[in-house]
């Protein structure tokens, strides 16, 4: 691949991600979190003791991938003058040509491991709660959403791997999946508790519409061989393609938000709290997390493409792809190659999309006055051909929590290979936080990074005349009993 396209894919990458995040531990975790944690658990505010919350605006971004890293980098480097940023070929780079003072490489990891990547962007616009009585929740949330995965890459087709790969000697390629989507959600948020002997059992469910703007998927069905040939050439065995796109928001030079599709999806979970009005000891929670698809019938085309016999290609015209507006003319070169017929491979003019699926779990103990530890399983699945890939996560969350202010410092493992430390705090009504410290805090192999932030209103009030007495900052009831009351608690002094 040409040098400067791959340098600017990744730069690139890092700029589209500047508002996107894997799951934002840091403030889906805190009790305080109202409306924001539903979005790791429908049911996540159980133990939230507010009658109101009201978030304004929370962005995040989150980039990670196992193919290609920065080093040394970190993510202040891309934001402060990066025009004056020197980068160099890592594989051009040797003991008698080294690395320069002041420069930056882009490499490649060289390992067996199969490759991913994965980008999420995220904005949550105006959203809230409101408590109805003592079981009844509802809630209304818009959200922005944009997303680039790809999982299950085999490691021959790594760089170095798939360079030193000799010709006419075929390996193996796995099936595979990537997809890309810009798309909105308007949600419908609805939670019912109900009392138990000891603490309460609460089910939330949230309903979304969903509009699409922009998609890209590509599925390889079934493994098959390939085998490099000279001149920029490849030979296949039989293969089982499935791709679509849409376009209708990149035809011309400028950038326009146009709807391509529209659908539907929902999040449903559980949650149950463990303790009586002086607050809970354990919390336990499971959920279903963007179960649904968007179907795209504007400016879309889906293609199939399946053999029975060995085909060759020439790779070099592949190389004069300017944009993503030539997409379509990519198609018809590929479709020509295979199955000579520019338009044998088209197949339908609209295709679904499903959204990034996954199972949610969380068990949260409170281990002394304001002090808890969180122990949380995001386990993604796809559920069809064309599906954003959600990242699979397990992490362990001390936290230390007040009315005012709180902390907390992930420790995750993500996609079961980078342990990663995050690090967030909450003042008030504003979090920052990231769970990839080491991408913000030093210089080092940089293939990924992770920010956060969220401003929000809630009342000064803890409505919970069960617990007149409890001081800010205690833990919150897990009783469920609340009210309007009167009990207005100190502000902090900072």
């Amino acid at each position: 691949m040409n040098k400067k396209i791959l340098l600017g894919l990744f730069l690139t990458a890092l700029a589209i991600s500047s508002l996107c995040s894997q799951e934002q531990l840091g403030i889906r975790l805190d009790n305080y979190s109202g409306i924001n944690s539903t979005l790791l658990n429908p049911a996540g505010h159980a133990a939230t003791p507010f009658s109101w919350d009201v978030n304004l605006v929370e962005g995040s971004q989150f980039i990670s991938n196992n193919y290609v890293y920065l080093s040394p980098f970190k993510l202040g480097d891309a934001l402060k003058n990066p025009e004056d940023l020197d980068f160099f070929f890592g594989p051009d780079l040797t003991n008698e040509k080294p690395l320069p003072p002041g420069g930056r490489k882009v490499d490649f990891f060289n390992d067996n491991r199969p490759k991913y990547a994965q980008l999420s962007s995220s904005v949550l616009g105006p959203s809230f709660y409101v408590r109805i009585g003592a079981q009844h929740t509802l809630g209304l949330l818009t959200r922005a959403r944009f997303a680039a995965t790809g999982q299950g890459v085999t490691a021959n087709l790594a760089y170095y791997q798939y360079n030193d790969q000799p010709f006419f000697e075929s390996f193996k390629v796995s099936d595979f999946r990537m997809a890309l989507m810009a798309w909105s959600e308007i949600g419908l948020h609805y939670a019912y508790q109900m009392p138990q002997t000891q603490g309460n059992l609460t089910i939330g469910i949230t309903l979304k519409a969903t509009q699409g703007y922009e998609a890209v998927y590509l599925h390889n069905k079934a493994p098959f061989q390939l085998t490099k040939l000279p001149g920029d050439s490849l030979s296949a065995s039989p293969i089982d393609f499935s791709f679509g796109f849409t376009d209708g928001n990149l035809n011309g030079q400028d950038f326009k938000t146009e709807r391509n599709g529209s659908g539907l999806g929902f999040d449903i979970g559980m949650m149950f709290t463990d303790g009586n009005e002086d607050g809970y000891t354990w919390k336990w929670g499971i959920a279903l997390l963007d179960i649904g698809q968007v179907k795209f019938n504007q400016h879309a085309q889906q293609h199939t493409v399946k053999t029975t016999n060995s085909s060759s290609i020439g790779t070099q015209a592949y190389n004069n792809v300017d944009g993503a507006e030539d997409i379509t003319g990519v198609a018809q070169y590929f479709s020509e190659q295979i199955l000579q017929d520019s338009q044998a491979s088209l197949s339908n003019k609209q295709f679904g999309v499903w959204l990034p699926s996954a199972l949610s779990i969380q068990a949260d103990r409170n281990i002394a006055p304001m002090a808890y530890i969180s122990a949380t399983l995001v386990q993604g699945f796809p559920l069809g051909d064309a599906a954003i890939l959600r990242g699979s996560l397990l992490a362990l969350t001390p936290r230390f929590e007040h009315r005012w202010f709180s902390a907390s410092l992930p420790v995750s493992l993500y996609q079961w290979q980078h342990l990663r430390v995050g690090l967030a705090l909450r003042l008030a009504f504003f979090t920052i936080g990231t769970d990839h410290l080491g991408s913000i805090a030093r210089r080092t192999d940089f293939y990924g990074t992770d920010f956060y932030f969220a401003v929000k209103v809630n009342p000064f009030a803890l409505g919970n005349d069960k617990n007149k007495s409890r001081r800010a900052g205690s833990a919150p009831s897990a009783r469920g009993q609340r009210s309007r009351s009167n009990n207005r608690i100190k502000c902090y002094e900072f």
